[in-house]
C-alpha cells in the first residue's frame, strides 16, 4: 500500500484514525493544517490523501486545488471527508476529489469501518 497522509485539524481524530490504519498495516503520516499538508506532499509525498476540507486554518479546498495543479505520476488519490452539506460534496467532486466519504455524526467505529472499506477498494483497484 502506498503512503497515506491524513489531513485534519482535529488532532485527536487524526491520531485515532492513524492508529487504526497503522494496525491494519498501512503507513500513515499526519498533517494538522492545509499548509502542513502541502509541505508534507512537497517533501515526502503520499499515494493517498484523506482530507478534511473544513479545517480552521488553510482549509482543505486549498489543498485539493494545490493537488489538482500538480502533474505527473506522483499525484495522489484524494478521499475527502467532512460533515458538509450536500452542495459542498458536489463541489468537492467537481474540484477533483477521487472519493467522497461522509463522516457526519456517525460513531468513531462506524467512521473507521467506512474509511477502511474505502481504502480497501482503492488498494484493490491499484493492485
Amino acid at each position: 500500500m502506498k503512503r497515506i497522509l491524513l489531513v485534519d485539524s482535529e488532532v485527536e481524530l487524526c491520531t485515532q484514525l492513524a492508529h487504526n490504519l497503522n494496525l491494519a498495516g498501512h503507513t500513515v503520516d499526519r498533517a494538522y493544517s492545509g499548509a502542513a499538508a502541502i509541505d508534507h506532499l512537497r517533501v515526502v509525498g503520499a499515494g493517498l490523501v484523506v482530507l478534511n476540507v473544513a479545517m480552521r486554518q488553510m482549509d482543505g479546498w486549498h489543498v485539493l486545488n494545490w493537488i489538482n495543479a500538480q502533474s505527473g505520476a506522483n499525484k495522489p488519490t484524494v478521499i475527502v471527508h467532512s460533515a458538509l452539506p450536500e452542495w459542498q460534496w458536489k463541489l468537492a467532486k467537481l474540484h477533483g476529489a477521487s472519493e467522497l466519504w461522509v463522516r457526519g455524526s456517525c460513531s468513531f467505529a462506524a467512521m473507521c469501518d467506512s474509511l477502511r472499506e474505502c481504502l480497501e477498494s482503492k488498494v484493490a483497484t491499484a493492485a
